[in-house]
């Protein structure tokens, strides 16, 4: 890669101030019931997504997925609960490479919990938008 892990991590730190709430997804797995997802926007788009606990509203670790068979909460309250989180992410201390060496995956950390990654092009130093219609974005 051109750009270090440093140098990937230091944009993301940069990107900080323009993050916002993005979509809430809402999806249906049948004989399961609905998971949510709510995605962390940047300038260019969405670049991280946040799994959200349907009845409860909380922030679940990267890759674990909770299904209920009704959503609990009003969508505005998931969102307004993501958004006190977004001050509270913390940028994890390590990368590693993605895609083959495309891309640095720099971790998001909620009080010590893994629950997202955001991509940085390993060539350019870019932020990367993620697939907003997959489940993993790999």
């Amino acid at each position: 890669p051109r750009v270090s892990a440093a140098a990937a991590k230091q944009v993301v730190e940069q990107s900080r101030t323009s993050w916002h709430v993005g979509k809430v997804q809402q999806q249906w797995e049948e004989d399961e019931g609905v998971e949510v997802r709510v995605f962390i926007n940047a300038a260019i788009g969405p670049i991280a997504k946040l799994a959200v606990n349907p009845q409860t509203g909380a922030i679940l670790p990267y890759r674990v997925e909770v299904y209920t068979a009704t959503l609990a909460m009003p969508r505005q309250t998931l969102v307004q609960k993501v958004k006190e989180v977004l001050p509270k992410l913390q940028i994890g201390a390590e990368a590693w490479l993605g895609g083959h060496g495309r891309y640095w995956r720099i971790p998001l950390f909620l009080e010590g919990t893994l629950v997202s990654t955001v991509k940085v092009d390993a060539a350019t130093g870019e932020l990367l938008i993620i697939n907003t219609r997959k489940r993993y974005d790999d």
